[in-house]
């Protein structure tokens, strides 16, 4: 038997809180249905980012934007739409040299009080460029080339770990 001490300590961790729901379901999925936005300047990236986004959440719509105008306006008017909520913004990081970037647009969300998952997803992706994501207040950072598996497991982690779905 091996055991892994990250994971003996997650395991305490809900024992020691006493929670009464499916773990698996917590880490595991969305909400369903919801809604998942992403804003690129490239239409060859937003074509390959909706393939691997539908791959990775067939029950979530994803909408797709090339461009920044307007973006923080229709994210915010959208959350009270009912249902399906949006549940994450994928920004890209450079929006092209006549625009603002992803991270000026994710600190306008989040002064905007936007309660849902940020992630970066650019080619600027240094640990470098992760930190400064995460000064920003982005939840996480995905290569633009990572897999079906990379952006669900990122966004997993994002929407577990946001404060409101955290177990108490």
């Amino acid at each position: 038997l091996r055991l892994e001490p990250r994971r003996v300590v997650a395991e305490l961790r809900l024992v020691q809180v006493g929670l009464a729901c499916d773990r698996a379901a917590l880490v595991h999925s969305l909400p369903a249905p919801s809604r998942i936005f992403v804003l690129d300047d490239s239409l060859m990236a937003l074509t390959l980012l909706r393939k691997r986004l539908t791959t990775a959440f067939p029950d979530s719509a994803i909408e797709t934007f090339a461009k920044p105008d307007g973006f923080v306006d229709t994210v915010l008017a959208s959350l009270a739409d009912t249902p399906p909520p949006v549940v994450a913004c994928l920004l890209d990081e450079n929006l092209g040299k006549d625009f603002c970037r992803g991270s000026d647009l994710a600190r306008t969300l989040l002064e905007r009080h936007y309660p849902n998952v940020l992630l970066s997803v650019s080619s600027n992706s240094t640990l470098a460029d992760r930190q400064f994501y995460a000064s920003v207040g982005f939840h996480g950072s995905v290569e633009k080339s990572a897999d079906a598996d990379t952006f669900r497991a990122a966004l997993l982690d994002a929407w577990a770990n946001l404060p409101a779905n955290r177990p108490r």
